[in-house]
């Protein structure tokens, strides 16, 4: 049986594939990019470590994209718009315009520059 941690930050900062997100975040050299496999563990490893989050925001059915859900959980890592494009390597301009369709999809709001207080508002009244 598979055991959910409510929001265990630790284990999962210790874990290998933060780790290796986190040396793609800080363009170690000769780090290859994230493949399929290494965003399937880390989310899955995210939504143990941050199971309410990960419940109502990232696999909320307004979130249809692969890169909608990713943008959210490095968001709620606290990655800045340019270490998200890193991780899934595009460009910033491309990040902006997902997170304006999340703050849409989720918030009904237009931009994208309130997203990150949106939800971070959100995922304070779940957890009450």
């Amino acid at each position: 049986m598979h055991t959910i941690r409510k929001n265990s930050d630790e284990p999962f900062r210790q874990s290998g594939i933060y780790r290796r997100f986190e040396d793609v975040r800080r363009c170690k050299r000769g780090v290859p990019p994230l493949s399929d496999k290494d965003w399937e563990l880390f989310e899955a490893e995210f939504g143990n470590s941050y199971a309410a989050y990960y419940v109502s925001v990232v696999c909320s059915s307004s979130l249809t994209t692969d890169r909608q859900r990713r943008v959210c959980i490095l968001m709620r890592l606290g990655y800045r718009q340019g270490e998200v494009a890193i991780a899934l390597n595009v460009s910033k301009g491309v990040i902006n315009k997902i997170k304006s369709q999340v703050n849409s999809h989720l918030f009904g709001e237009s931009g994208s520059s309130s997203l990150a207080d949106n939800l971070q508002r959100y995922f304070r009244g779940i957890q009450k």
